[in-house]
This record gives C-alpha cells, sequence and structure tokens, in this order.
C-alpha cells in the first residue's frame, strides 16, 4: 500500500483504549512506525508536498487513555465520585458513545487483563462493587468467583456491529468451571461463538501459569461453531493450521461445555435412559480436614508395638500412642488396582460410638494418650489459630472441621487423587487416612445403604477409558497434562443401572 493508503487507514479505520497512559503513547508509537514501514522518503516528503499535512498524524482521536469497562453509568452508582478527585483518576471512567461518536466496530482483538474476584478487590474494591451493583451493565458479573475477561468479552460483544467479529486470547476454564455459567449462557444464548482455538498445557505466556485458547465470536448468531485443539506448539507457531472439528451451535449451553467425538456423543445419548448418575449410587466424600496437616501428619522414623517415634519440623523429638494414629497417606501417587501403601501417621482423637465420631476428652487423651496430648500442647499456639466452630479449652485438639470423620471409622471405599493424568481409582477397607477438601489431594466413594451394586463394579467402570474421557473432556488441565478429578466432575459420570431381578 501507498503511505497515503495506510495512513488514511490509520485515521479512519484503527481504533483503541488502554487505562495505561504509557500504552497508550507505545501504540500510537507502534501505529505511526507501522505506516512508515516500506515507505520511502521521497514518497512521504512527496505526500507532505502535495497536501501540505504533517507528515505524522496526530492519532489523539483513535487512540485514548480509559477504562473500557466503566463509563459515566457509575456516577448512578456512586455520585460521590464528582467530589472525589483521587478516585475518579483511579477509575478513569470512558464514554465509548461520546469519545467515539456512537461507533460500533467491524473488529475487535484484545488479550484483556485475567483478574480474579481476591486480586479485583483488593486494588480497586469501588470498581468491583459498582459490577455487582445494579447499575452494571454486565451480566457475567452475577457470579462469587468473578474474573474480569468475562466482563470484557460481553464489552466487546456489545460493541460490535451487527456484521462484527470479535478475537480474544483469554484462559479456556471458563468453559468447565462453575463461575463460567453465566458466560457460557450468555454466548449459547446468541450462539455467537464461531471458533476455538484450544492451547491445552501450552503455555502460551512466559512466566506465567496461564492455560488459554483463542475465542472467536461473531455478532450474527452461528449455526454452527468448530473447535481445534493445539497439539504441536512449534507446529501452530510455523503455520497455524490446526484440524478443527464442526459442531452445531446448540451442542453448547450454560452447563460445562464437553467436546467428545460424535459418535460417542450419539451412543451415550442411546443408552442415557439405562443410566443413573454416579452420585445416585454413592457418598462421595472429601479428606479429613485437621486445619493443620503439618501438626496432624507425622513420619515415622522408628516404631515398636506401642509407640511411633519422629522428629517435628523444628527437629524435635517425640513419642506418641499408636492407638490414636490412623496409617494415612499424603503427597504420594496411587495406581489404578493397586493396594494402597501408607507412607505417614495421622493423628485421630476420636473415638466410635453408635456408629459416629466422639472426640476423647481431655481426661482420656491424658488417661490414655499422654505423649499425645503432649505433643499437641507443644503445638496449641499454632492450633489455637484456627477457626473452629464452638471451640473450648477441652476441644482445642480437635480437627478444624468435623466433614468426613465418619468415613473413616469402618467400612470400604474408594480412593483417588484429584489431579491425576488417567484414572486411578483404588480400593481401601483398612481405613487408611488422607487429608484435604474441595480441591483433594484425595477423594473417597463409598456406597449408599439403598445401593445393591458392589463397590467392585463402580471401581471398573470409572477406572475404564471411555469414563476417563468424559472426565477429561469436562475437566480443568494443569501444567503437565495432569486434570482435575473434583466432585463436579466425576458426580454426573453415567453408571448402567442393574437389574437385579433380571
Amino acid at each position: 500500500l501507498s503511505y497515503e493508503r495506510k495512513r488514511d487507514i490509520l485515521k479512519n479505520n484503527i481504533f483503541g483504549v488502554d487505562i495505561d497512559p504509557l500504552a497508550v503513547e507505545v501504540s500510537k508509537f507502534s501505529l505511526l512506525l507501522k505506516a512508515l514501514e516500506n515507505s520511502s522518503l521521497e514518497e512521504v516528503e512527496a505526500y507532505h508536498q502535495r497536501t501540505h499535512q504533517r507528515i505524522l498524524p496526530n492519532l489523539d482521536k483513535n487512540i485514548k487513555n480509559g477504562n473500557s469497562l466503566v463509563d459515566m453509568s457509575y456516577t448512578c452508582f456512586d455520585a460521590s465520585v464528582y467530589q472525589d478527585i483521587t478516585l475518579m483518576n483511579k477509575l478513569k471512567m470512558f464514554d465509548w458513545n461520546a469519545e467515539f461518536g456512537n461507533k460500533k466496530f467491524d473488529a475487535i482483538i484484545g488479550n484483556p487483563p485475567y483478574i480474579r474476584v481476591q486480586n479485583m478487590v483488593q486494588y480497586s474494591h469501588e470498581e468491583y462493587d459498582f459490577y455487582k451493583s445494579d447499575h452494571s451493565p454486565y451480566v457475567t458479573a452475577q457470579v462469587d468467583t468473578l474474573d474480569k475477561y468475562y466482563l470484557f468479552i460481553e464489552k466487546g460483544l456489545a460493541l460490535l456491529n451487527e456484521g462484527g467479529m470479535l478475537g480474544y486470547i483469554v484462559p479456556h476454564k471458563f468453559m468447565n468451571i462453575k463461575s463460567g455459567a453465566k458466560l457460557r449462557e450468555l454466548l449459547a444464548e446468541n450462539s455467537n461463538v464461531k471458533k476455538i482455538l484450544h492451547f491445552g498445557t501450552h503455555q502460551v505466556f512466559e512466566n506465567r501459569s496461564t492455560y488459554t485458547c483463542i475465542l472467536v465470536l461473531s455478532k450474527q448468531s452461528q449455526e454452527a461453531f468448530q473447535i481445534g485443539f493445539v497439539q504441536d506448539w512449534n507446529q501452530f507457531l510455523f503455520d497455524h493450521n490446526v484440524e478443527c472439528t464442526p459442531y452445531p451451535a446448540e451442542y453448547i449451553t450454560g452447563q460445562p461445555w464437553i467436546f467428545l467425538p460424535q459418535n460417542i456423543v450419539t451412543h451415550l445419548e442411546k443408552i442415557a435412559a439405562n443410566c443413573v448418575p454416579l452420585s445416585s449410587l454413592t457418598d462421595i466424600f472429601v479428606g479429613l480436614q485437621t486445619s493443620a496437616d503439618d501438626v496432624y501428619i507425622l513420619y515415622a522414623d522408628a516404631e515398636d508395638a506401642n509407640y511411633v517415634y519422629f522428629h517435628d519440623q523444628q527437629k524435635r523429638e517425640f513419642k506418641i500412642e499408636k492407638g490414636i494414629l490412623r496409617k494415612g497417606i499424603y503427597d504420594i501417587q496411587i495406581a489404578s488396582y493397586e493396594k494402597i501403601t501408607a507412607n505417614c501417621y495421622i493423628i485421630f482423637p476420636y473415638k466410635e460410638v453408635n456408629r459416629k465420631p466422639v472426640l476423647y476428652s481431655l481426661t482420656e487423651m491424658e488417661k490414655n494418650f499422654p505423649y499425645a496430648l503432649a505433643y499437641l500442647n507443644e503445638n496449641k499456639v499454632k492450633l489455637d489459630k484456627r477457626k473452629m466452630k464452638r471451640r473450648t479449652e477441652e476441644t482445642w485438639f480437635a480437627f478444624g472441621r468435623s466433614q468426613s470423620i465418619r468415613r473413616f471409622l469402618s467400612g470400604e471405599h474408594l480412593v483417588w487423587p484429584v489431579l491425576s493424568i488417567g484414572s486411578n481409582y483404588v480400593y481401601d477397607s483398612e481405613m487408611v487416612a488422607f487429608t484435604g477438601g474441595g480441591n483433594g489431594p484425595f477423594y473417597g466413594i463409598e456406597m449408599k445403604r439403598s445401593s445393591q451394586e458392589s463397590i467392585f463394579y463402580i471401581q471398573a467402570i470409572l477406572n475404564h477409558w471411555l469414563m476417563e474421557l468424559l472426565v477429561k473432556s469436562k475437566a480443568s488441565t494443569f501444567r503437565g497434562d495432569y486434570y482435575s478429578h473434583g466432585k463436579q466432575f466425576i458426580a454426573t459420570l453415567p453408571i448402567y443401572k442393574i437389574n437385579f431381578n433380571n
């Protein structure tokens, strides 16, 4: 293109907004350099002599400084902003209609900020409160664990003209996590998705543990969309070619987005009437929640029939009665069908009374487990810092939460790691203990009393490749190709219901 043509495109077709004034100046400079690229000195001087215009155009009306997400409607939320110059400078309210003359755009591209709710509240609680208020235009803000890129996607769609397209690089976890439901609903309701390039666990940004995708959206409703998974990162950088699979627009909803081969989807639909969700046959439970694992978990240096001998993190020597200990697993790999091998002990200050866990009394601890009580007393300051309901001077050594304790009294269950690269559901009947909350490191399953199915039947199904494919298609993925086997991905797995009358 001629310099004059490039200059016209720059002035009439390219616009941008950034909240960082330095980024605005860098963008202007970069665009001007691009306009001059491959243009000779003679061409530029001829343009100047013919038009009497400055060689480098003024881009102040094209690239502007402001907050893309906060406009003057903030003043309806908090009118005091007019008297608070510090807050006004911090918010940088930006009115798109006023700044760009009610302009809508043919194409919007960007890499919006990925800022979770905790950080948003910390650096700008006023902005966060506005997003959550009735004055906010953002439906995607109506979730507990909001991420700022949700709002940028919603805002970008609103700024497109009727034939417009949007392309962002964003984390792909919104496709599966609970907080992404509103965004999924928005995109599904209007059939905006045109194409997804999924980078899996490839780290697109150096020194950032961020798992991303390129999300291409259309203002016009789409009858179908495509998704491609980048397997070879270097090859993708070289030729940008990715094999994509088409899906009908109706395939995605507000539910987690699952992308499976069509023949498997058809088969699952065919057998759905004969299946029930795993949660209807079993109870899925988290591990023991001590709220102080470094105190309750210990590693034996030696042991005899009555005691376990160990050093704590301060290298102090202790011994504890075996009667108050449970064999446990912590920071260990387990494999499907193999027997669990304990690698630690967990202090378990509970007894079974009428099939329920009851905390030992302080008197019982003094009489039966004096060494355990002495060790816990050495750590009482740390234990007292835990947030415990109904804590008293008689119960200070209890676990931080009572959830799941009864699961470790007796019986049999399956255990599996939350982060894994495959199906690793292991049977245990020896009540090997493990700790963990919603993020693991382990989960357990026990059969409901009303279930006739064997726990080994459930184990066999869960360890089957098809069930694992269903989990992987829904789950969040992490570095090293590990993916989550959390309860939300396991509970809905289809289990073929046996007819015990036949």
